[in-house]
């Protein structure tokens, strides 16, 4: 999949406003969470909103080594969460099947360049 067919959708997910860039999607090393990476381009503090196709079980901001820091608010299938200028944000987004109610899991890794 090359970046010129993502715009600012791909297919399961997308991602609001412009300067949020979503880097990295893939299954969590620990669990069949998904953990999504990206950064905020523009210099600016922002609120970067993605949204799932699937109604999320809960979200949790973490390292790069993809321990949880801290809770991150979810409204259905909705992420909202403050990034400031520059900074690269992982997320852990805990996401169950709405047809039989088992974890989704991806494979492989995506990563958008």
């Amino acid at each position: 999949m090359s970046s010129r067919n993502i715009g600012g959708t791909c297919h399961f997910l997308s991602r609001a406003p412009e300067n949020i860039i979503l880097t990295v999607v893939k299954k969590a090393e620990d669990s069949n969470d998904i953990i999504l990476r990206f950064y905020e381009t523009s210099g600016e503090d922002k609120k970067a909103v993605i949204r799932l196709t699937e109604t999320l079980k809960g979200a949790k901001e973490t390292d790069l080594l993809e321990n949880e820091t801290s809770e991150i608010s979810i409204q259905e299938k909705t992420i909202k969460a403050l990034i400031s200028k520059h900074e690269i944000k992982t997320m852990k987004a805990i996401v169950r099947s709405q047809t039989n109610d088992q974890q989704i899991s991806m494979h492989p890794p995506t990563t958008f360049i």
